[in-house]
């Protein structure tokens, strides 16, 4: 039967039945092809696979005249016949019988598991308006709060299980009303204990709740959450606090947290960085639970927990699967002592497999993955290994294969070059160059004549290059010149393989084919002279950065040679961007803590670079120190989206720190009250008793200078317990005390070195 003949067996609206007894409608014929509507159930569960809920999906299927038989029909050929002709077929007529069979037999299924999930409703008791006045009323009586929650820690330890935190809620469910319990637990796997009874993790959806201030209610499917207690525990001795009831004016306007203050002093005695899973603040937890892909900057104060709501954050994340792969998310930090300080909290919160790094080893990082494109004498080789198996004259073999040996023998001896500048131990630290020299090199006015400059260059080169090859293309730089190279070789290879032959075919060289020779010939050696100008040009990146450099140099004597600083990484990788174009494979989640320490002109770079990145910027303008540094955040903001959040209270310093900081400087932070000693200003005799006494106390000190030249002025005293160093290394680090050597010291310095002390700070005279 022909195509057109097979057209008029099937009609618009005509029921169709796979093989797999699928079910198919036509929605329309036309000259190529059918187009086929099918309607299909999908499954949804929710509330932890407690409740499930069928959807219909209609989806649009296209199938050409030739395969439909195969695609459909019981058997190939059934779209040939006629309705009569099938209704006469005895293997149709059964297959008709036992779908229908089967599709009353699931249409019951269907309609079984339709009653159950709407009949699905939470495992715990309905509660009415009356029971919901009892139920708040309960709560103020302590005494037999206290009983409950006993026994109900006395039931957690004894089957091993934890919590800080519990939460009751007025769960309605199609217009029924149900009442839950939460108790919240940290680094632990949903539970439910006993009916209406459940442990659940600090990062969970409902765990939000608890930290949240300003929500009380939650829709998520066919559930409305409404908080009925907030209560949070101590074991030690065993208390509990009530933080919020329902319908209550004097716990939604808020309450004092005598808790939240015996926490943050177990803190600071600990000795160590923890986690703030039991003090996470209403603010903070917005920034912990802001959308998953959102780009943001924090601005707070010093003390405010930036760094804590980093790790937090992505804790979070990761538990709730918003995470892209690990390699594609990097946390930027001060440096190495920095990543020390942090690195038992990353593994405690389940994030040690996120890659920590300073900015320089991120910027080297990211020049070797460019380093690593360079894999032309790789392709090269296997392009041309075909070629040369297929046999043919020695002589042709012989100048080939010497063009490609000669051509990876560059490319190699440029690559090693590369290799060896950048170097670990050849960095060099540029805040010890004049400031307004830096500043002058981290400016997009520098950066853009790079640019134009780049541009020039590789346009003259295009220009040589196009005089034997044209490409259209939208491709690199680097790829036009690997193109030019593989396809010169492979002109090269013809123009020699043309030669042969006319030699070959004619006997010896002369008329014509002498002439077609020689002008082979001159071909050959004007390919070959543009292939090596080209290919002087091949590590172009390197070369034209080294040119750059030099130009520097010899304006600016007091640049080291045979060393790079932080800008030069960055000149680097911007030439290379240049160059390759933006990385295919670029990191998707970037995370700096002490952001304000990274100028304008980095943030764009890596943007440029990693181009669908999403940037969490944690930092305090307040405490840019270096000449690069940003001072107001609206620079960033001309250029990317980003949302703001800002922190102002200081969880860190006692009160007499802070306020001293406040007057000082003229800040307005918040302290949390946490008294302690008044500040000291003291003599340098004086400093050695108060090491020795912390020591003794077994309490951390740090004694803070303004640079290291100042440091290596002081005879220290070794022990564990003490830290000699410099404002740089210091950055976003807590010890319990402090001595601060102000001398030389601008305002943000200072305000630096004196938030770093917990309890005890001294400033010598």
């Amino acid at each position: 039967m022909s195509k057109e003949d097979s057209k008029k067996c099937l009609e618009i609206g005509d029921t169709l039945y796979g093989i797999n007894n699928e079910i198919y409608t036509i929605e329309n014929i036309d000259n190529e092809q059918i187009v086929i509507k099918f309607y299909k159930k999908i499954y949804l569960t929710y509330n932890s696979g407690n409740n499930q809920e069928v959807k219909i999906k209609e989806e649009d299927l296209y199938f050409s005249f030739d395969d439909i038989g195969l695609q459909l029909f019981f058997k190939e050929g059934d779209c040939y016949k006629s309705v009569n002709e099938l209704l006469e077929d005895t293997d149709y007529l059964n297959y008709i019988k036992n779908l229908n069979n089967r599709i009353e037999i699931e249409n019951l299924n269907e309609q079984k598991k339709l009653q159950y999930i709407e009949a699905l409703s939470p495992n715990t008791r309905k509660i009415t308006n009356k029971d919901i006045d009892l139920i708040l009323s309960s709560y103020y009586d302590e005494e037999k709060s206290l009983k409950e929650e006993k026994d109900f820690y006395s039931y957690s330890q004894n089957h091993n299980m934890s919590y800080f935190a519990r939460m009751d809620f007025d769960t309605e469910y199609e217009n029924e009303d149900y009442y839950e319990k939460f108790y919240i637990s940290k680094n632990t796997k949903p539970i439910e204990i006993e009916e209406g009874v459940s442990i659940i993790d600090w990062r969970s959806p409902l765990g939000d709740f608890y930290y949240n201030n300003e929500k009380t209610e939650l829709l998520r499917e066919k559930y409305k959450y409404k908080v009925l207690l907030k209560r949070k525990f101590i074991f030690e001795p065993f208390k509990f606090l009530n933080t919020y009831i329902a319908n209550d004016d004097f716990f939604n306007e808020g309450m004092a947290d005598e808790f939240l203050m015996q926490i943050l002093l177990e803190k600071r005695n600990s000795g160590k960085l923890t986690d703030i899973i039991y003090s996470i603040q209403s603010n903070q937890n917005k920034i912990i639970r802001a959308k998953p892909f959102e780009n943001f900057i924090v601005q707070g104060c010093a003390g405010s927990g930036k760094t804590m709501i980093l790790l937090h954050r992505l804790s979070y994340l990761k538990y709730n699967n918003w995470l892209p792969e690990y390699k594609k998310i990097k946390i930027i930090t001060p440096g190495k002592i920095f990543n020390d300080f942090i690195s038992d909290l990353s593994r405690d919160l389940n994030i040690e497999e996120i890659e920590q790094t300073s900015i320089l080893n991120y910027y080297l990082e990211l020049n070797n993955n460019y380093n690593e494109k360079h894999n032309l004498s790789q392709s090269l080789g296997e392009r041309f290994y075909k070629l040369s198996s297929r046999g043919g004259m020695y002589e042709k073999d012989i100048r080939r294969d010497n063009i490609i040996k000669s051509i990876k023998e560059t490319i190699n001896r440029k690559k090693n070059r590369y290799k060896e500048y950048f170097k670990v131990d050849k960095m060099y630290d540029e805040n010890n160059l004049d400031s307004n020299m830096i500043k002058s090199f981290y400016n997009r006015e520098f950066f853009d004549k790079v640019k134009n400059k780049y541009k020039r260059r590789i346009d003259f080169i295009k220009d040589e290059i196009s005089r034997i090859f044209n490409y259209s293309e939208k491709i690199s730089n680097n790829q036009y010149f690997e193109i030019f190279v593989i396809k010169s070789m492979e002109l090269i290879n013809e123009l020699l393989i043309e030669i042969q032959n006319e030699k070959w075919y004619n006997g010896g060289l002369y008329g014509k084919s002498k002439e077609k020779c020689e002008e082979n010939e001159r071909k050959i050696q004007e390919i070959k002279q543009l292939q090596d100008e080209v290919l002087n040009n091949f590590y172009f990146s390197f070369d034209f950065y080294n040119e750059i450099i030099e130009e520097i140099q010899r304006n600016n004597p007091s640049i080291p040679k045979n060393k790079y600083m932080r800008f030069q990484l960055l000149l680097m990788l911007y030439i290379n961007y240049l160059h390759f174009g933006e990385l295919l494979n670029g990191d998707k989640l970037l995370c700096f803590d002490e952001a304000q320490d990274y100028n304008e002109v980095e943030y764009r770079i890596l943007k440029l670079i990693n181009n669908n990145v999403v940037f969490n910027l944690y930092g305090d303008v307040n405490q840019s120190i270096f000449s690069k540094s940003i001072t107001d955040w609206s620079t960033l903001k001309k250029f990317i989206d980003f949302k703001q959040y800002n922190l102002n209270e200081n969880f860190r310093n006692t009160k007499q720190i802070s306020d001293f900081c406040n007057e000082k400087f003229k800040y307005n932070s918040l302290s949390m009250g946490i008294i302690g000693e008044n500040v000291e200003y003291i003599e340098k005799k004086k400093i050695n008793n108060i090491i020795l006494k912390k020591i003794n106390e077994k309490k951390k000190i740090a004694i803070i200078t303004q640079n290291k030249d100042d440091i290596e002025n002081i005879i220290p005293i070794d022990s564990e317990y003490t830290f000699y160093g410099t404002i740089e290394q210091v950055k976003g680090i807590e010890f319990d005390s402090v001595i601060v050597f102000e001398d030389k010291m601008t305002k943000n310095e200072k305000y630096i070195a004196y938030t770093r002390a917990l309890n005890n700070l001294y400033i010598v005279n």
